[in-house]
């Protein structure tokens, strides 16, 4: 993952750009589960009911970004880190039941769990000038801030499933709106800076953090229909489309409770998230 022009510095007395690139290979979220049918045996040989237990990762994403300008003891130098780590955890139970020989419908209770963290460095050194050896600055600048968060949300689905004919089934699924149960996150922040310039020597440091601050994630209403047709036997076709609402009001990752903070966050982090509307279509075939 490439941000052109992702890192802008002045530390040279003019603006430099410098990508920002990730080359983390992705890691593919796990869906575990198990099922088990039971009561009145239909005429096809499948039970009427069925329960089930799942733990799904619909959602995961870790990034890493590093950008460097300049060279240490040689020139101006301005170093940056960021990484990002959000991951879901969809955990709970589901049933089903078979109503009639054409149609089933099911319901699926979820407790979704969302770990998120981010953490961004900045480093400043000017060298000494003329250039000593080893290396050494006259000016240094060190800015760390990391946030974090835990959301526990509830989320539920319904579904049915319908045979029109034989070889065709048709599926109808709403997710709705995540129901907020509990959260919590933290706030951190590292400065300090100092002159080695006689006869104005000074710095100064600066730590503040705060923690168990309420914390919040969202899943607006989402609406997916599907299609599945076999045209011959060992063929299977499919149409999958989904959209996802919008949230009508913006949700706080983590709620501040007062101003004092309002520059602590780095100037990449969003504490307010909107959601759009999104729609997803897939096409599957299988022989």
């Amino acid at each position: 993952r490439i941000v052109h022009g992702g890192f802008v510095s002045y530390i040279n007395g003019e603006q430099t750009d410098v990508d920002l690139e990730a080359t983390a290979f992705p890691t593919i979220p796990t869906t575990f589960g198990v099922l088990r049918a039971f009561g009145e045996r239909l005429p096809d040989g499948s039970r009427r009911h069925a329960l089930a237990f799942s733990m799904l990762i619909p959602d995961q994403t870790a990034v890493s970004y590093d950008a460097t300008i300049g060279r240490s003891g040689e020139t101006d130098l301005d170093i940056f880190r960021l990484s990002e780590e959000d991951r879901t955890l969809w955990v709970g139970p589901s049933y089903a039941i078979r109503i009639t020989d054409d149609l089933s419908i099911g319901v699926s209770a979820f407790v979704a769990i969302r770990t998120y963290s981010r953490s961004t460095f900045r480093s400043l050194e000017t060298p000494a000038n003329p250039p000593t050896d080893p290396p050494t600055a006259t000016y240094l600048e060190l800015d760390r801030f990391d946030t974090a968060f835990d959301s526990y949300d509830l989320i539920f689905r319904v579904g049915a499933l319908y045979r029109p004919l034989p070889d065709v089934s048709v599926d109808l699924t709403v997710g709705f709106p995540s129901i907020h149960i509990y959260g919590t996150g933290s706030v951190s922040r590292q400065f300090t800076y100092s002159l080695h310039e006689p006869p104005l020597e000074y710095g100064d440091l600066r730590l503040e953090s705060s923690s168990d601050l309420p914390a919040e994630s969202f899943d607006p209403l989402e609406i997916r229909l599907g299609l599945a047709w076999i045209p011959a036997e060992g063929m299977l076709l499919a149409f999958d489309l989904s959209y996802h609402l919008p949230t009508f009001s913006s949700y706080e990752r983590i709620a501040l409770a007062t101003d004092r903070w309002d520059d602590l966050y780095d100037e990449l982090y969003a504490p307010r998230v909107e959601r759009r509307g999104v729609l997803n279509a897939n096409v599957g075939f299988e022989w």
